[in-house]
This record gives C-alpha cells, sequence and structure tokens, in this order.
C-alpha cells in the first residue's frame, strides 16, 4: 500500500474514531489552556486557538480549527487533525500522528512512529525513532535525527522526490 493511501486511510480513521467512541470534551474552548492528566483517555473538540496537554495517558486527540496546539507526553497514542498554523509535540508516545493545513509544526521525540499529513509551509521534526512518515501537500521541510535513513519516509504531493538539505530533506527548495 502505498504512503498516500496509507495516510488517507489514517485521516479516515481518525475521523472515524471521533465519530464512533465520541469526544470528552473537557470543555477546552477557544484561547483556552486545557490539560488532561492519568487515567484512559483524553479526548477534544475545539475551535480556533485551542491548546490542549495530555500527559500520561493511554490515548489523547484533538479535532481543532486554526491557531491551536496539542502536546502529548508519555503515552501510547496523540493524534490531531487540525486547520493552518497548528502544532503538534509529542514526546515518549508510541504513535503520533497529525493532518494540518499550512504552516503547521509537528515534533516527535523517543517515539516508535510518527505520521504526519501536512501543508504548505509546513516543518515535521522527527527525532530519535523508529519510523517518521511524512506527507506533504507542497513545500515542507523534514528533519530526522537519530531515525534510520531508510524509515524517514517523506512523499511529496507533485509527484516527485524530496529534495536532500542540511539535517533533512524538503519537498520544494530547502530552507
Amino acid at each position: 500500500m502505498n504512503f498516500a493511501r496509507s495516510t488517507g486511510l489514517l485521516s479516515l480513521g481518525l475521523i472515524s474514531f471521533f465519530i464512533l467512541w465520541g469526544c470528552h470534551d473537557n470543555d477546552c474552548g477557544p484561547g483556552d489552556a486545557c490539560h488532561c492528566q492519568g487515567g484512559d483517555e483524553c479526548y477534544f473538540e475545539c475551535g480556533d486557538n485551542c491548546h490542549p496537554d495530555c500527559k500520561s495517558l493511554h490515548n489523547c486527540g484533538v479535532v481543532a480549527g486554526n491557531d491551536s496546539s496539542l502536546g502529548c507526553t508519555d503515552m501510547d497514542t496523540c493524534s490531531a487533525s487540525c486547520g493552518s498554523h497548528c502544532s503538534l509535540t509529542c514526546l515518549r508516545v508510541q504513535q503520533c500522528s497529525a493532518i494540518c493545513g499550512e504552516d503547521c509544526a509537528v515534533s516527535c521525540s523517543n517515539l516508535t512512529d510518527c505520521e504526519a499529513r501536512v501543508g504548505n509551509g509546513s516543518h515535521v521534526d522527527c527525532n530519535s525513532l523508529s519510523n517518521c512518515r511524512v506527507w506533504c501537500s507542497g513545500a515542507c521541510t523534514v528533519t530526522c535525527q537519530g531515525v534510520n535513513p531508510s524509515a524517514c519516509d517523506v512523499t511529496c504531493a507533485d509527484g516527485s522526490a524530496p529534495t536532500t538539505c542540511a539535517g533533512g530533506v524538503a519537498c520544494g527548495a530547502c530552507k
């Protein structure tokens, strides 16, 4: 199965997961910094400018609008689906997944799998993990440090091969 198809399935899976299991909103609204710690799972559904943070859970996820962020530390899975200008930071998580629009920042450190589908102007940083899979729908940069080169899989939407840059690869020009 090619990466674009698996990313599409990831998108469908995230949406289905939230629909089937429901969102435990935890009253995270625009401009709020919301925290969820301990327990089994925590899910947020909020509009623009929301900033949930999850620690020491099995699962955490957010469906958000623009200018939002999600931080996940010490858990099994973390997922985010958001608009433009979003960030996702995963630290010591088994699997981290992101779908976001333009100018997003995804950071994955000390985990097993990082998957991201990002828009134009985005950056993905993979550090000390087993697999980093990124699909760029426009120009983006990807840094893979402490990752086996064959496990840093970057796909450019226009079908071109990623450009090798100092410290990583890019779809489009190096920055």
